[in-house]
């Protein structure tokens, strides 16, 4: 004959066998107090009422809303404009080139950077020394100081100033 032996912890042991200990004493007493005594000594807690909840509805989480800053600027030959902003959620960053001019086929320098309060260090692939009219780049950006930035590649003559307007989203 095979027997089998639950596997319980050595904890379990023990109360249980304080509640047969109990109870076997208990039985030799003939008042019911007794009785009760070890009911309740062999139950970890002592059993409640039955309560009833009141199901609510959950709450649906918020989406952040995008903030879309329009930053203009100009600059003229070996220039640079710079924007700092400031990405308050995690979430999609989005910088576009959405004017420039007085010639609107100009290829400039665009893209988004780290900002720490007095330079604009571009991240690497978040921007194109072929920037036209329309560029965009787009990515995930953790919460942080980043900067917008146009610049000079060796497009502009000695005497022009380029003007541009960029967009960026950003949560």
């Amino acid at each position: 004959m095979i027997r089998f032996r639950p596997r319980t912890l050595p904890w379990a042991w023990a109360i249980a066998a304080a509640a047969v200990l109990s109870l076997a004493s208990a039985c030799s007493k003939s008042d019911s107090s007794a009785l009760a005594s070890v009911a309740s000594q062999a139950s970890p807690t002592s059993p409640t009422s039955p309560t009833t909840t009141t199901p609510t509805t959950p709450t649906t989480p918020t989406t952040p809303t995008a903030t879309i800053e329009t930053f203009t600027g100009s600059f003229t030959q070996t220039g640079y404009g710079v924007h700092p902003f400031t990405q308050a959620v995690r979430g999609a960053l989005t910088m576009t080139l959405t004017a420039i001019g007085p010639d609107d086929t100009l290829i400039v320098g665009a893209g988004i950077g780290t900002w720490d309060g007095t330079k604009c260090t571009l991240i690497s692939g978040a921007y194109s020394d072929a920037a036209k009219l329309g560029w965009s780049v787009t990515g995930t950006a953790n919460v942080a100081n980043f900067c917008a930035a146009v610049y000079d590649v060796g497009n502009v003559q000695a005497d022009s100033t380029v003007t541009y307007t960029i967009t960026v989203e950003h949560l």
